[in-house]
């Protein structure tokens, strides 16, 4: 009956690949054991291929091993001395057994790809000499000291009995190995052996590699307390003798001695067990009351960081009356929860320091901006948005803000995250292009991902050799450049109020108002706050008559500087053309207005702008006509009548000396009505529509308009398709086929008869259509992203004006841009909340601090 086992590769060098039993009545599973001693004991070693028996099996496995075993130790130095040649050697010996021998100082052909073999491997096996010395002499002996013994001739086990009893550890126990190969020895007529199988039901049994000889672990461990032990065997010199083993490990097992020692032992390791337990019961329950800790003085920051609430006082010693918010805060809470009393008034690490705040700031950071960047990664494009500004302290910061459509749930929706503030060394194109590119590149966002960039007009921004936007562009072409639209707008408005000489009278005046009275509903001026025209005209308009009043009890009550100013501004008030064009510009404003906030919105995409400019200019053309400017004539009458104020009257021709007369004649107006609706209402209405029909014109750029008429006009086009995947590296064919049935799929389930880019990306949500129509989709991400402005920088200017107050002016810039995240993506950092933990974690990453915290 043949059994054949193949062996995988072993270590390196050449290989235990087959044992084969020529033989009937072999167990089937006395190959696999065969294999296994073979392979632990001598495979590694480099010189054992493989085994062939052809003798009679014998009865135990035992007895199996020691026929090999003995076999193995008639091999002489002669052969030993030919492996070192690689070449593979076979023995023929006398009981049957064939051994393939291969040498240890190379490797065969079947295992040159075990690269990965251990640096112990690769060492040659001790006791054979390199080629030229003399390997006739001691190899045979120091081969069987390695059948013997188990192992290479190293150094022994430190927990061997052989080293004495300060050796024996009794919380390891005894030593009882089980890999290793027992050497017999002649006894009488027989060889015997140490049996692994003896351990069993002996948990007091050991076993000595280095002498071949049994010990009593308790015993040998207390002999020293129990000075009456009368079995030196096995205590000292160790017992060998393997004939009467059996009943020898019985006898010795009855002693009085012997139960003295295990009682001993049994006392010592429930003392260690029930010590060690305490010490780890005492050194969790520290871990928890730890991270506990950690957990309140978090949520104190990330809840003092949402509400934008300084945390840091003046003077925060214990004595101090105020400490600062986040300490009585922490004091307060104390109140209510004893385990935080007691760490804050211990003498221990509280973790309330501004160095440890510091860290949790940033900590808490660094995850908002991870929470934003797996999102961004997932929506895969994405727009950047950049503006810069000076805080109090003079220095210039960088706002860095994403924009991508995000799907939460079942839920597409339009997001822009703000990322943190930045230092500006230099404010020139190069240096905030070197700055962005850093920026996304420590957040892991790659710049080949942005398929838009919105900042305003300034030059290092949109410069056309040096400006950011073109930087960008040369990195990445397909990185649209969009003039920031709210800006446009206001530039707009700006030019229809300077233009004019009543107009730039009239904010003149509101402006000089306000430095008299305080009246809340009055708004200042500011050339770069949108909407803040239509807001100043529209409460002087609501607020005109407390106006007229306050102004004049100023002027009769007060000193004489702030009196004649009242009086002078009254006057100025206090007359028709003043009324006449509050009534003009707040109507013509309130329609711009309405555009202005809605360009603030970040749900607003590319697609949807043309509409809504569109709509602006139609309803500006609607009201340029006489009748319209006759109801606004006839409200700033009656407001005039009500005021007891002058009716309107044409003034006086003024006659040009005939010296300066070019010949022209002046146009003559009917009325003062007359002039008024051509030189003011017309006039302003013009340059209104002018302005933006061409400031908006300028970023309608191809691309844009492409997008706009292949995703939302549902007409076959394929030169518009042609453009675009020429432009996005999309497949041309791929794309016109997936339009065409996107086309026929839309006009079946698209309510609206205008949906938005949004409404699309909702579509295609709801019905898992991302799989079916994948570049369409793809087309669908990128019109999402392109922004319309830059509202959001703009936003985070405002809470940076909040949080760096004069009397924060020398904040940090790290805790700076982590309060910053807290405050502006308080959506994101709520949701840290309920991950206190993920907090504690990454404070407790550090070395130093991992037994305090885990």
């Amino acid at each position: 009956m043949l059994k054949r086992i193949y062996l995988p590769n072993i270590r390196g060098y050449g290989e235990l690949n087959t044992i084969t039993f020529h033989q009937d009545g072999a167990p089937p599973h006395y190959a696999n054991l065969v294999r296994d001693w073979l392979q632990e004991k001598f495979g590694d070693r480099g010189y054992l291929k493989s085994v062939v028996y052809r003798g009679p099996v014998p009865k135990t496995l035992e007895d199996l091993k020691n026929n090999i075993r003995r076999e193995i130790k008639k091999i002489n130095g002669e052969t030993l001395a030919k492996v070192h040649d690689n070449m593979l050697v076979r023995l023929q010996i006398v009981l049957g057994i064939t051994l393939y021998i291969v040498g240890g100082s190379g490797r065969d052909s079947a295992s040159k790809d075990s690269e990965t073999a251990s640096a112990d491997s690769q060492e040659p096996v001790e006791g054979i000499d390199s080629p030229g010395q003399n390997q006739n002499s001691d190899s045979s002996k120091q081969l069987e000291r390695i059948v013997s013994d188990g192992h290479s001739g190293g150094e022994s086990d430190p927990l061997d009995p052989a080293n004495g009893p300060i050796a024996a550890n009794q919380w390891e126990g005894p030593y009882q190995p089980n890999d290793v190969c027992f050497p017999s020895r002649q006894l009488g007529e027989s060889l015997r052996t140490f049996r692994s199988e003896w351990f069993v039901g002996r948990p007091w049994l050991e076993y000595s590699v280095k002498l071949d000889s049994a010990f009593c672990f308790p015993c040998r461990l207390f002999a020293a307390s129990h000075p009456g032990c009368g079995e030196p065997a096995f205590t000292h010199t160790g017992f060998r003798f393997w004939k009467n083993a059996t009943e020898r490990f019985r006898n010795h097992n009855g002693t009085i001695v012997h139960h003295s020692a295990m009682t001993a032992w049994t006392l010592a390791k429930t003392q260690k067990n029930s010590i060690a337990s305490q010490l780890s019961l005492s050194h969790k329950a520290q871990v928890e009351k730890n991270r506990a800790h950690l957990r309140t003085i978090s949520e104190t920051i990330l809840f003092l960081g949402k509400q934008n609430i300084p945390l840091r006082g003046h003077d925060e010693a214990e004595s101090s009356i105020n400490r600062g918010n986040f300490l009585e805060i922490l004091a307060l809470r104390a109140k209510d929860n004893k385990d935080l009393l007691g760490s804050l008034f211990s003498h221990r690490i509280k973790y309330t320091s501004p160095q440890i705040q510091n860290e949790l700031i940033s900590i808490i950071g660094r995850l908002i901006q991870e929470q934003i960047v797996k999102e961004v990664h997932d929506s895969q494009y994405f727009a950047v948005m950049v503006d810069e500004t000076m805080d109090t302290a003079k220095i210039e910061q960088a706002a860095v803000c994403v924009r991508y459509l995000s799907i939460k749930g079942s839920n597409a929706i339009i997001q822009e995250r703000f990322l943190g503030f930045w230092k500006c060394a230099s404010t020139t194109g190069e240096a905030l292009y070197n700055l962005l590119k850093s920026v996304l590149c420590e957040l892991t966002l790659c710049l080949h991902n942005v398929r838009a960039q919105c900042y305003d007009g300034a030059a290092n921004m949109r410069g056309k050799y040096s400006g950011l936007a073109s930087r960008v562009q040369e990195e990445e072409h397909r990185a649209l450049y969009i003039h920031c639209h709210a800006h446009q707008l206001n530039l707009v408005l700006c030019e229809a109020c300077m233009n004019i000489r009543e107009r730039h009278h009239l904010f003149h005046e509101i402006q000089e108002k306000l430095g008299i009275s305080r009246s809340v509903t009055l708004k200042a001026l500011c050339e770069t706050r949108w909407s803040c025209r239509y807001r100043a005209i529209h409460a002087v308009k609501l607020t005109y008559s407390a106006i007229l009043q306050s102004l004049e009890d100023i002027a009769e009550h007060h000193a004489a500087k702030s009196g004649a100013d009242a009086a002078s501004l009254l006057r100025h008030i206090s007359t028709f053309d003043f009324l006449i064009m509050i009534e003009i510009l707040d109507y013509l404003f309130a329609i711009t207005d309405s555009f202005s906030r809605e360009l603030q919105s970040q749900n607003l995409d590319i697609s949807s702008l043309q509409g809504k400019i569109q709509s602006v200019i139609d309803s500006l053309t609607c009201i340029r006509n006489g009748d319209f400017f006759h109801h606004l004539w006839s409200s700033a009458e009656k407001l005039a009548e009500d005021h007891q104020l002058d009716p309107p009257s044409e003034p006086r021709r003024r006659k040009v000396p005939r010296c300066f007369d070019d010949g022209s004649q002046n146009h003559d107006y009917s009325s003062a009505e007359d002039r008024y609706r051509t030189a003011v209402f017309y006039a302003t209405i013009d340059i209104l529509l002018s302005e933006l029909k061409e400031r908006f014109a300028e970023n309608d750029y191809e691309i844009l308009r492409n997008i706009n008429e292949v995703l939302l006009k549902w007409q076959p086009n394929s030169h518009l398709i042609q453009k675009l995947s020429e432009f996005y590296d999309f497949d041309s064919h791929q794309l016109e086929c997936e339009m065409r049935v996107f086309y026929s799929y839309v006009k079946n389930n698209i309510i609206k008869d205008t949906p938005s880019v949004l409404d699309l990306a909702q579509l295609f949500v709801d019905k898992n259509l991302n799989v079916m129509f994948p570049l369409v989709w793809k087309l669908i991400l990128i019109a999402a992203c392109i922004p319309v402005s830059t509202a959001s920088p703009e936003r985070s200017f405002s809470a940076l004006r909040r949080l760096k107050t004069y009397l924060r002016s020398t904040i940090g810039q790290q805790r700076l841009s982590g309060l910053a995240l807290m405050n502006i993506e308080a959506e994101v950092a709520r949701s840290l909340e309920t991950e206190l933990d993920l907090i504690v974690d990454k404070f407790a990453s550090s070395s130093q601090r991992r037994s305090e915290f885990y």
